[in-house]
């Protein structure tokens, strides 16, 4: 006779959504990395592998480990941008912001970002609303209509965070850098 494992799902569980406000410092305990193969919690990458490691100063902080320049043959065709995401596609007017750091081993043309209904691993230009920070302080933000503002930042320094955040509210999307707006735009719903 043939066993086969049987599971029950709690019918009223299958469309639970994570809490808000969501907060995560990455302090996980070594036995929860190690499970989890160094993962963050709530994270799925896609075009790359971004981990939890520990800078000099102690500090858990989670790194973009593999890019598109590493990557497997196979991942999404051809080599896109690597992206983590965390949330869920039905959220619709709400905060994110995430503390970024560039890598100065990097050239110029890497870049650190954050979106914001985002919902779609083909591309991130045709869905959404995102924040680029480069590392001379240039930043864009687009949408899925493109490019829909820039500007530079002062101060901008290797090895400092600068916290990027985006609030959406129906069309309309505002952009701050370092806790200060740089743009905010209503976009035409297409």
């Amino acid at each position: 006779a043939e066993r086969k494992k049987t599971t029950s799902v709690d019918s009223e569980k299958t469309d639970e959504k994570l809490e808000l406000p969501y907060t995560d410092n990455f302090e996980y305990k070594k036995a929860y990395l190690k499970r989890r193969g160094k993962t963050p919690r709530y994270t799925s990458d896609v075009n790359g592998a971004f981990e939890i490691v520990k800078l000099a100063n102690g500090n858990r902080v989670m790194r973009q480990q593999i890019n598109k320049d590493h990557m497997p043959s196979g991942w999404s065709g051809a080599p896109m941008d690597p992206v983590t995401s965390l949330g869920d596609d039905t959220w619709k007017d709400y905060i994110v912001s995430a503390d970024v750091m560039l890598d100065s081993d990097e050239n110029a043309k890497n870049y650190a970002a954050i979106c914001a209904r985002y919902n779609a691993v083909q591309s991130i230009a045709d869905n959404g609303y995102w924040l680029r920070i480069y590392q001379d302080g240039i930043w864009r933000l687009y949408s899925n209509q493109g490019k829909i503002a820039n500007g530079k930042i002062s101060g901008m320094k290797q090895g400092r965070f600068v916290n990027l955040k985006l609030k959406v509210l129906d069309n309309t999307v505002t952009a701050y850098i370092n806790n200060e707006q740089v743009a905010k735009k209503t976009v035409k719903k297409s």
